[in-house]
């Protein structure tokens, strides 16, 4: 997986995001409802969507307290799958154009609610530079822990990709690690900073092997 610079989060999703009346916080322990501007097309965030949501604050506990900037619902995921999928935009102030301050994105699957991508930041200066591979292993198998349980973390045992990176974020040097879990009809690929905080999750389906 190539580690990209951190991008404003919602570029992809802004020309079909559902138009907003303003913005909402996250911090009240549910995921927001949705509030476009036809009441009559609102529509329910399913329970198991909600549910991978509350895991997803979790692992990152001041997503609480951010704006939702929008959310939508589409029939393809950002890795290109054809699934139903929800959409999340966050911001830590509601203000877009502050500057410095920390955007998220996530996308669930729409019927089993499962976390398909995740990326947030630009985090600050880590206060740890630099850590081992053994440090990213260990601390990614604690973060498929926390975002998919025990037991449906087992079927992705197999470690078939890492790697260590540095690059440039808010004009300072970060450490980047990154890490593919693969199981037998999909992989989750994670990039995570020095200091344990997980910048991207992807999950994708595999290519059917061709015999």
């Amino acid at each position: 997986m190539k580690i990209q610079p951190f991008q404003a989060i919602g570029s992809l999703l802004l020309a079909a995001v559902i138009g907003l009346t303003g913005v909402a916080t996250v911090s009240s322990g549910h995921t927001p409802a949705a509030q476009p501007s036809d009441a009559s097309k609102q529509e329910s965030i399913p329970t198991l969507v909600e549910a991978s949501f509350q895991k997803l604050l979790e692992v990152e506990p001041s997503l609480k307290t951010w704006k939702l900037m929008g959310m939508h619902k589409s029939p393809i995921s950002i890795s290109g799958d054809i699934r139903g999928v929800w959409t999340f935009t966050l911001h830590e102030t509601g203000n877009a154009t502050d500057k410095g301050k920390r955007f998220a994105e996530m996308q669930f699957d729409s019927t089993t609610g499962i976390l398909l991508h995740y990326h947030g930041g630009p985090f600050p200066v880590a206060k740890v530079a630099t850590r081992q591979k053994d440090y990213y292993l260990k601390r990614g198998q604690e973060l498929m822990n926390q975002i998919l349980g025990s037991e449906n973390t087992k079927q992705f045992k197999t470690v078939s990709n890492q790697f260590i990176e540095t690059g440039d974020t808010n004009g300072f040097t970060r450490e980047l690690g990154g890490i593919t879990f693969k199981a037998e009809k999909e992989q989750i690929e994670l990039t995570i900073d020095s200091d344990g905080r997980l910048e991207q999750y992807h999950r994708v389906r595999l290519s059917p092997q061709k015999k």
